[in-house]
């Protein structure tokens, strides 16, 4: 397997397609979840806090970061606002540099996740009210937002898919095989599977 892409069988969003339209945010955050997930069991535990060239940074960076974004998410307490650019106190900790403490962060994130989608009203739990804020990088000043659970997942699994496509390119260097749908957009995945299906592939 090393140092060629693994391609799985089907279409590359069948995940998704039995979902109703709000329980989609859950399974898109699951989602990347499990691609984070499956970046780990790719990757040795020498080389995941290991920085690369030209990207400058490591995949535990990539790891580390996009868990911190969920975490601070689904783990804000009521009224607590959400810093997205705020610097975490877990850079170059233990979730960045080793592949057991990562898995374990992981594992717990999806719990909360299930967590979440098994709501008795998950309508009015993705509708909850969230306060985000934002650094402007003119003035380095924070701007706040008002938004809404579901919406913030959503932009956390799409910010972190970006991370994964670099994580991907990565793991290529080290000629670790990673799954090819790791990091794509959904839109480019959608594409492909529309793709694959007018040339009669399963």
């Amino acid at each position: 397997l090393k140092g060629r892409p693994v391609h799985r069988s089907g279409p590359l969003i069948r995940h998704l397609s039995t979902c109703g339209p709000r329980a989609r945010v859950i399974q898109q955050a699951q989602h990347v979840v499990s691609q984070t997930t499956s970046i780990l069991d790719a990757i040795p535990n020498e080389q995941y806090g290991q920085t690369l060239q030209p990207f400058n940074a490591s995949i535990g960076g990539h790891v580390r970061h996009c868990v911190d974004l969920f975490q601070q998410l689904i783990a804000r307490k009521p009224g607590q606002v959400v810093h997205y650019d705020q610097r975490s106190e877990s850079r170059g900790g233990a979730v960045e540099t080793e592949l057991a403490a990562a898995r374990a962060v992981l594992t717990e994130l999806k719990g909360r996740l299930e967590a979440l989608g098994q709501q008795p009203d998950l309508d009015s739990a993705l509708d909850a009210p969230v306060q985000v804020a934002f650094m402007d990088g003119q003035s380095f000043k924070e701007y706040q937002v008002s938004s809404t659970l579901g919406r913030e997942l959503s932009f956390v699994a799409h910010h972190a898919t970006h991370h994964l496509a670099m994580v991907h390119l990565m793991a290529q260097q080290l000629d670790c095989a990673v799954d090819r749908s790791v990091g794509l957009a959904p839109s480019t995945a959608k594409a492909k599977a529309e793709e694959e299906s007018r040339q009669g592939r399963p």
